[in-house]
């Protein structure tokens, strides 16, 4: 669904939202290009080689290989690729995380990336990473969702120890 504030274009991924798919993951390759979006669930982001640019309300970063970004959830954000790289991109339901967020999905990270160490970076991309370009898996696929809820969480607990945490006090990324 596209929507148009201000001349400003965002998508609203509804595909993202209440969707029976607790984890979709996407290894992707070349030029990636997403518009600014929004959606009810949480994303990681990792960079195998290449640059991202990660655009929120707030900010711009840049994503280099080796570190990952953290985007909660509803919370708008812009994905370009400056050269061709070499990405994995999770989206997951926010029911995965709630440890870390509680009751509230509108907390954020003072900044979306972090460089992780190496130990934590190994495992979490041992359970996140598979061997096609796609993986999904639903609530009923025990297995697979422990395997790769392990991964979300060394990813979260990484990145909510290093990173300040704030919770978003206007509401310009819903309207």
């Amino acid at each position: 669904m596209y929507n148009s504030v201000g001349g400003i274009f965002m998508i609203i991924q509804t595909d993202n939202f209440g969707h029976s798919k607790a984890f979709k993951a996407e290894r992707c390759e070349g030029e990636y290009h997403y518009p600014m979006h929004l959606h009810q669930y949480a994303q990681i982001v990792y960079v195998y080689s290449g640059t991202l640019e990660l655009q929120t309300w707030e900010h711009t970063e840049r994503v280099s290989a080796g570190s990952f970004a953290v985007i909660m959830p509803f919370q708008a954000h812009k994905l370009d690729t400056l050269e061709p790289s070499s990405l994995l991109i999770c989206v997951f339901s926010e029911r995965l995380i709630s440890d870390f967020t509680g009751e509230n999905t509108l907390l954020r990270g003072e900044n979306c990336v972090f460089l992780p160490g190496n130990e934590m970076k190994d495992y979490a991309l041992k359970q996140l990473d598979f061997e096609n370009s796609f993986l999904a898996c639903d609530y009923t696929d025990e297995p697979q969702l422990r395997k790769v809820k392990s991964g979300i969480y060394a990813v979260c607990e990484e990145y909510f120890s290093k990173t300040k945490i704030v919770s978003r006090t206007s509401g310009n990324d819903l309207l």
